[in-house]
């Protein structure tokens, strides 16, 4: 439904050119950034997500600059265009022109570009010019005769270029290189050359034009990366604007003003149709007020002028109170209530949001709730883009419900018109928003809205869990009714054959229940029970491979919660599991045609013994990859042999091949239409490892999203996630989660995040209840798992307390303790052990080691490295050892970095 007088409010929707009547409440915001552009080539416009950037560049900024007949133009990059990439969208957007200011095309673009490149070339045909597309750029930008079309720049969604671009090797650099043409003389090598050669080049081109004034809109947690430009681009923090919530009065006049234009218009709102109407306002000025400190949650004793509140919540509250007008006893389609009526009892902000999404949903196949919830948000409540024909196809066959009982799918249109009239209305109740581009694609319109879908989601996964659970019981119920029935007429009969008959089918529901048991414990992470029951299903029928493997898994997931290394008993029994399952399955595959487990899942087994060879600290890689072509031999399309070999790369420290691996995993997968949660998980570690922390944000949740009960995968996603951003709330969060969990390793690692969080804050002396609090954090991961690594941890909490005697009594116990399966961690933080313990050679040992690292462009690890460093050299003991140690660190992630 299109904004009108009697509709006034947006919702989630960003306001546009078209609805800018209907904006208020950021008229000092537009007036500072207007004021900002006219001092400043670059503006940088940053906020947290939801507080309405797009829509001051749409409906207060872009107005302003049309009206001194400017030109700006807006621009999301279209990531999904395979014929026109970021950099090409760049360029032609300096062709662009008034003509395109309704309907964006790059065509209109293109044309005028091609005409402009063949009449340059003929003015200068005595030069040689250079035919690389960021010369072109330059040729473009500081040409004389011409200036460029446009204006204003004005690149929105910028943090975008941060994860989605950064999924393209040298994307990153090329967009920032191509600002700095725009706003720092940045020369391309083939116009310095040529400068060089040509004494009258410079009469045709300007290399200090500035003609386009830019402005980057991206949310607050990603300036941190835009700022890592600065070498590039040295305006970059000059001209930062942080676009804050509406304060009392702002937001007051955002909610009155809208509903009182039909006071004084009919029709569209302008000039012509200006008429006092005699109409009241949609809503009262007592009622705006009361709204607002709803929406704030301030009473009375607040002033307004201290209140701050959310744009599109206060947009979201008005459109769904309005829509009760229509609704309500007290009016109708016909004949609409004439205000609003608001009873802050009756409402609830996530409630009302709710509702929206509810209605949006009601009478509509399963199939469209489940793709929403299962495909457009991530496991953190961040908002995914999924391409039309995804949502079609879903929207008109269906799909699969994760984790429902009996592999139920969820039932789409059965009809491919109704699916896109479908997709259609989501579009147009504004609960789906259009990417565009040359591949369409969509997202939910708002981060709000997406933070209630995946409560929506959580609550439904836990009802199928509980379905699960229960239909697993009326299994076991009917399997108990009929050996009930088999035992009585045994009884009655007397017959021997029924009686061994009853007692044969009472052993197979007692195996089958224990297997059920076993993986529902195993999903639930209850590791120690669910191998007790795979083990007492052996002993019922030691002849099916089913339990042997449960029993295997069991034994893996404790060995890693466990202080064992790789190779302890644990391990090994978990070795004799998974070799017993993999005989029964041989066996199998030469005797019967119908298996309980295919060929698929015994290549699944060999890859998961070959996996406990390829990892730890003294590996056999041969053994593994022995096994790997056995799974390849069985299952020649298997994912999880790529995931195999992946495993054996990360564990030699050659991180991109590893990444070529779970790429090649995640190809398989999908061919085979499957997920595949261990190539999404290992691809997010090498992601982590290498610093590039949102595409590790992006795989960790998509491994979330396979496998939803994992527990690592979470704890690796909060890791991501406090590296992004050390002030993101919902790294904490997450992490706080996962306390308590069984696998006491990753209790103990969580423990030890937690308190390095709390640490980085810190500053004692003033600080003594944050760094008491972290310490407690390290005595109880160290009393979890003392391991070398738990107790190097307490050691800096120690020295930070000013306790160098504790320190390093504790860094001395490290090295007699056992450090686990991490030979990445092991052979890295051993030397800094050494070295802090004044021991000779060490530095040296630590720099081969950082000169490998950063060869493999581990620039993440080797940041993780840095800030252990960093913590130690603020405790002032042990400065004449760090000071290198950080020196080294800082050289070897500069090396990395530039790899990247």
């Amino acid at each position: 439904m299109p904004a009108d007088l009697e509709h006034p409010w947006l919702g989630l929707e960003s306001y546009q050119a078209e609805t800018r009547a209907y904006f208020f409440g950021r008229d000092l915001e537009v007036a500072e950034l207007h004021l900002r552009l006219r001092s400043h080539p670059l503006l940088v416009l940053y906020g947290r997500s939801g507080l309405g950037k797009t829509s001051i560049l749409n409906a207060g900024l872009i107005p302003r600059l049309v009206a001194e007949q400017q030109v700006p133009v807006l621009h999301r990059f279209d990531y999904n265009n395979e014929r026109l990439g970021p950099t090409e969208q760049l360029r032609l957007l300096l062709f662009s022109s008034r003509e395109d200011e309704d309907t964006w095309s790059f065509g209109n673009a293109a044309a005028r570009s091609d005409q402009w490149a063949k009449e340059l070339r003929e003015k200068l045909s005595f030069l040689d010019l250079p035919e690389d597309s960021a010369s072109w750029f330059w040729l473009r930008v500081h040409w004389r005769a011409e200036r460029p079309a446009i204006t204003h720049l004005i690149l929105d969604q910028f943090e975008e270029v941060f994860t989605r671009g950064a999924e393209r090797k040298g994307l990153v650099e090329e967009i920032r290189d191509r600002i700095a043409i725009l706003l720092h003389g940045g020369v391309p090598p083939a116009i310095s050359s040529l400068i060089a050669k040509e004494d009258t080049f410079l009469d045709y081109f300007d290399p200090d034009s500035q003609p386009v004034r830019v402005i980057l809109s991206l949310r607050d947690d990603y300036v941190y990366a835009l700022n890592r430009w600065r070498q590039h681009l040295p305006a970059l923090g000059e001209n930062n604007f942080e676009l804050r919530p509406l304060r009392g009065f702002a937001a007051l006049e955002a909610i009155f003003k809208p509903g009182a234009l039909r006071c004084h218009y009919r029709g569209e709102v302008g000039a012509a149709n200006k008429v006092e109407t005699g109409l009241p306002p949609i809503v009262s000025e007592e009622t705006a007020r009361r709204i607002v400190r709803f929406s704030s949650k301030k009473g009375e004793e607040i002033s307004m002028e201290d209140i701050e509140a959310v744009p599109p919540i206060l947009s979201l509250l008005c459109r769904e109170l309005n829509e009760r007008r229509f609704t309500s006893p007290a009016g109708g389609k016909q004949a609409p209530a004439e205000e609003i009526t608001f009873q802050e009892s009756d409402a609830d902000i996530e409630t009302i949001i709710t509702a929206f999404y509810e209605r949006c949903l009601a009478g509509r196949p399963e199939a469209v709730r489940i793709f929403i919830e299962e495909e457009l948000v991530s496991y953190s409540g961040a908002r995914l883009a999924q391409d039309e024909k995804s949502v079609l196809r879903v929207f008109e066959r269906g799909c699969e419900i994760p984790g429902a009982a009996g592999d139920r799918r969820a039932q789409g249109f059965g009809d491919a018109d109704l699916a896109r009239a479908c997709l259609r209305d989501l579009v147009n109740q504004r609960l789906l928003s259009p990417l565009g581009g040359e591949i369409s694609s969509y997202e939910l319109i708002h981060d709000l809205l997406a933070g209630v879908v995946e409560k929506t989601r959580a609550n439904r996964r836990e009802r199928e869990a509980s379905a699960r659970l229960a239909a697993r019981q009326q299994e076991r119920l009917r399997r108990q009714r009929k050996i009930a029935l088999v035992v009585v007429v045994a009884l009655v009969l007397g017959c021997a054959a029924l009686v061994a008959y009853a007692y044969r089918a009472r052993q197979e529901i007692k195996f089958r229940t224990l297997l059920d048991s076993g993986t529902f414990l195993l999903e639930t992470g209850d590791n120690r029970q669910a191998l007790e029951k795979f083990k007492e299903a052996t002993r019922i029928n030691s002849s099916e491979a089913e339990a042997w493997s449960g029993m295997g898994d069991a034994l893996l997931r404790q060995a890693y919660g466990s202080d064992d290394s790789i190779d302890a008993a644990i391990t090994l029994e978990a070795i004799a599991a998974y070799n017993k399952a993999v005989e029964i399955e041989k066996s199998k595959n030469s005797t019967a045609t119908e298996q309980d487990m295919s060929k698929a899942n015994l290549a699944k087994a060999y890859v998961r013994l070959g996996n406990v060879y390829a990892e730890g600290t003294d590996p056999d890689f041969p053994k593994a990859e022995a096994l790997y072509k056995q799974a390849a031999a069985t299952d020649p399309g298997s994912p999880y042999l790529y995931v195999g070999y992946a495993r054996v790369q990360m564990s030699q420290w050659h991180f991109r091949l590893a990444m070529e691996q779970y790429e090649a995993a995640l190809k398989a997968a999908r061919q085979r239409n499957e997920p595949n949660y261990s190539a999404h998980a290992g691809l997010a570690e090498v992601y982590l490892i290498l610093g590039h922390y949102g595409l590790a944000m992006d795989q960790f949740n998509r491994a979330i999203g396979a496998y939803p009960d994992s527990w690592n995968a979470r704890f690796g996603l909060a890791h991501a996630i406090h590296m992004n951003d050390p002030n993101d709330p919902r790294a904490a969060e997450l992490f706080k989660s996962l306390l308590g969990s069984e696998m006491k390793r990753l209790d103990s690692l969580t423990r030890m995040y937690l308190a390095a969080m709390l640490l980085e804050k810190a500053k004692p002396p003033a600080d003594a209840p944050l760094l008491a609090e972290a310490v407690t954090h390290l005595e109880e991961a160290y009393a979890k798992d003392p391991s070398a690594f738990s107790a190097f941890q307490l050691g800096i909490g120690r020295a930070l307390q000013g306790n160098s005697q504790e320190a390093s009594k504790l860094w001395d116990e490290a090295s007699r303790l056992p450090w686990g399966s991490d030979p990445l961690q092991q052979q890295t933080y051993s030397p800094l052990l050494t070295i802090l313990r004044n021991e000779s050679g060490a530095l040296i040992q630590l720099q081969k080691i950082t000169d490998v690292l950063a060869q493999e462009r581990a620039a993440g690890f080797l940041t993780t490295v840095k800030r252990d460093a960093e913590l130690i050299r603020r405790s002032g003991l042990y400065d004449t050892q760090i000071k290198p140690v950080i020196d080294l660190l800082d050289a070897s992630i500069k090396k990395a970095r530039e790899g990247n």
